[in-house]
């Protein structure tokens, strides 16, 4: 018999593995089928030369794989335009690029409990970013001097826009190793603790970082400019040294932002329980973008600005991704709203902390007036979905602040605060029992009814995949002795909540209405009204 041509076996093979897989190309990307669950990535090695005279970038990946379960194919992702130039595997395969996918071939299938490492040499200009952080890839940018400064951000997009991986938010590498090679003058700060810093051929540096903490893909990272690095030992543990690389034009500035980064992250500790990630430190670095929660390499660039509420946003925000986003992250995109919702309402706590409970509803509605309330907090699940409006942070914030008035029966201003209650107990048995693992909403929901003793789904349930927020009815019709006080959900809806009004007094609305009566007192009704503030509903009050 005689053999087929190989261009009819490749297009044979590729017919086979894309049939077996959706059909779309996000589907493609964010699903997690048999050319890529048995395939557990556990280690990786960048080695990158950064050329910013031409934009690009050329080097090796190399990808250490346990294999989970048997399988004779796997699939890598890579953006274009960039090129492979040759991968290679400890195994026989060969390999097949189709558009932003590398594909191998195993001459013999790999077996449960195996190790693989398969090289990707590679090249060419990685997409650049039109406004980073949130539309990423390589900033090629300049400081306020005119010299280089550069960096990346890729969270939306993931990063293989600019490097091979197996780019899925729930296969974290426990560890990884980074050179990066570029023109002498610049300082270049990456992930985790820098092992070197050597000269490589005549005109350029490489620097060699390693990463000793399971790390998200998309927070792998580097920046380049003239950086200078500024110290500061963390008060609970003087060994473990808080350091910021700042821009040489700002040492004042730095040593203020590490004395106020000494504070927060006491607090946070206090909060959410003990950073992750002191094997690879706590650094910030100055960046030519606004931020992002680059693991153990946070990007700054608020330009030392404090908020209305006497804070500095980014370094209070990004550094709380260290918690959730970082130590917690979603198994897929569609569960985003875990990382945001967490930690913009930790800035909340923060506050709190700082400045007491009257800093609590100024701030939170300063975030209400932000809601979209456009698409649901819940996306498409294996489509690498990109949410793109802020109510993941805003409106989830509001949720999370509405679950702890909920649980701890709480009105602020009129009770006070368990301390720690249930919901901040909640908080730190996530980090505790979840860390450095792929979670889901449903993970979360089901420790959420164990320690709060409540069943939340009808009330996640609305809020995570409804757009409205629900609405209270109230008639409020004064008498000669008390006031009568009718209330209802509008529409039927049947949440479970239990809502404090005052010291004495708290509702539980139904679809059905319900009526308390209230002495005449004349701040009752604006307190009320203050109290229901709090919670993430629209209040319909009609008075008599």
């Amino acid at each position: 018999m005689a053999l087929m041509p190989r261009w009819l076996v490749v297009l044979m093979l590729l017919v086979k593995h894309v049939a077996a897989l959706p059909l779309s190309a996000d589907s493609l990307r964010g699903y997690n089928g048999p050319d890529r669950a048995p395939f557990d990535a556990h280690f990786y090695q960048l080695n990158l030369r950064i050329d910013s005279a031409s934009k690009a970038i050329s080097g090796n990946v190399a990808m250490h794989f346990r294999m989970v379960s048997q399988a004779d194919s796997l699939r890598l992702d890579l953006a274009e335009p960039l090129l492979v130039d040759q991968v290679t595997s400890s195994t026989p395969a060969r390999f097949v690029r189709q558009g932003r996918f590398i594909l191998l071939y195993f001459h013999n299938t790999q077996q449960k409990g195996q190790n693989l490492v398969v090289n990707v040499q590679y090249h060419g200009k990685p997409v650049v970013a039109r406004r980073p952080p949130w539309q990423g890839g390589l900033v090629w940018s300049t400081d306020s001097l005119g010299r280089p400064f550069w960096g990346v951000a890729c969270q939306g997009e993931g990063a293989s826009l600019w490097w091979p991986c197996k780019d899925l938010p729930l296969d974290e590498p426990d560890s990884v190793d980074l050179q990066f090679t570029i023109p002498q003058g610049l300082q270049l700060v990456s992930n985790g603790r820098k092992v070197s810093e050597k000269p490589a051929e005549p005109g350029w540096i490489t620097f060699h970082y390693q990463v000793r903490t399971p790390i998200n893909l998309y927070n792998i990272t580097y920046y380049a400019g003239h950086l200078v690095e500024h110290q500061l030992a963390y008060p609970p543990n003087p060994s473990d040294t808080l350091r910021f690389f700042a821009l040489d034009y700002h040492p004042w500035g730095a040593q203020r932002l590490l004395k106020e980064a000494a504070i927060m992250l006491q607090r946070y500790e206090k909060l959410f329980g003990p950073y992750h990630a002191w094997k690879d430190g706590y650094k910030l670095v100055e960046s030519p973008y606004w931020g992002m929660e680059h693991q153990s390499a946070i990007a700054y660039g608020n330009q030392f600005v404090h908020n209305a509420f006497g804070f500095d946003f980014i370094l209070v925000h990004e550094s709380g991704h260290e918690w959730f986003g970082n130590a917690i992250t979603a198994f897929d995109r569609a569960h985003d709203w875990i990382q945001e919702s967490f930690t913009t309402y930790g800035e909340t706590l923060l506050l709190e902390l700082e400045q007491g409970e009257q800093a609590i509803l100024p701030y939170l509605e300063s975030q209400r007036k932000r809601l979209e309330l456009k698409q649901p907090m819940i996306g498409p699940e294996a489509v690498y979905y990109n949410q793109h409006d802020v109510d993941i942070y805003f409106k989830g914030a509001w949720m999370l602040h509405t679950m702890r008035l909920w649980w701890d029966d709480w009105a602020p201003g009129v009770t006070t605060a368990p301390e720690p209650g249930k919901f901040k107990a909640w908080l730190k048995m996530i980090v505790e029992r979840f860390r450095h693992q792929p979670v889901s909403t449903n993970d979360l929901l089901q420790l959420a009814n164990a320690v709060s003793g409540k069943k939340n789904e009808i009330v996640w349930d609305y809020y995570l995949t409804q757009t409205a927020l629900p609405v209270l009815e109230i008639q409020w019709k004064p008498g000669d002795v008390e006031t009568e006080m009718k209330y209802r959900w509008k529409e039927g809806l049947k949440l479970p909540l239990t809502i404090r009004l005052s010291q004495k007094h708290r509702i539980s609305p139904g679809p059905e209405w319900k009526t308390i009566y209230l002495p005449n007192q004349e701040t009752l009704k604006p307190s009320i009204r203050k109290a229901l503030r709090h919670w993430l509903l629209q209040v319909d009050w009609k008075e008599e």
